[in-house]
């Protein structure tokens, strides 16, 4: 294939892509976002967190480093979950910066 034909082949697929969008016929149908996550990085003089320690501060906390390598952390009012890594990445729903920063603190 010359880089004429490889130029056409890849205009025509760009030309011819379906939108990721589903087409209803609603009129009055609008996005909603029910989700948007934020990555804090922890920053600690230790090169990487001890998780298991930390799971043992927080209350409603759960850490099985055989099923999945972060802490789950669990808050209840704004009902919240987030992940912190042995890294020292916080995975969060948006609105719980302010409730979970505090907490994070140690």
């Amino acid at each position: 294939m010359t880089e004429n034909d490889c130029l056409q082949a890849l205009t025509f697929v760009l030309n011819n892509k379906f939108s990721c969008v589903k087409k209803t016929n609603k009129p009055h149908t609008r996005p909603c976002t029910h989700n948007i996550v934020s990555t804090v990085h922890v920053r600690t003089n230790m090169p990487k967190i001890d998780l298991e320690v930390i799971a043992q501060s927080f209350r409603n906390s759960s850490y099985d480093r055989k099923r999945f390598a972060a802490i789950t952390i669990r808050i209840a009012n704004p009902k919240i979950t987030a992940l912190l890594f042995s890294s020292g990445e916080l995975q969060q729903p948006r609105r719980a910066l302010r409730s979970l920063g505090p907490c994070v603190q140690f």
